[in-house]
């Protein structure tokens, strides 16, 4: 179990986690889910990409070495 469960249930607010029915949990959760700003969670947009490498001047060419593509 995780750190941050571990704490709950050990608090006195996590009292009611342990003696409370499953449906009654359920209740719970659905209520604080409820009180949740998804907004603030929101992942930011990537960056802009590279841009694409010059085009090479073999092209159209399908057998040029290795050796003068990186040369």
């Amino acid at each position: 179990m995780s750190s941050v469960m571990n704490l709950i249930l050990e608090s006195e607010d996590g009292a009611i986690f342990m003696t409370a029915k499953i449906p009654e949990i359920g209740k719970v959760l659905l209520y604080l889910t409820k009180k949740i700003d998804l907004k603030r969670f929101k992942k930011h947009k990537s960056g802009a990409k590279k841009p694409p490498p010059p085009k090479n001047e073999h092209k159209g060419k399908p057998h040029v070495s290795t050796v003068k593509l990186l040369s």
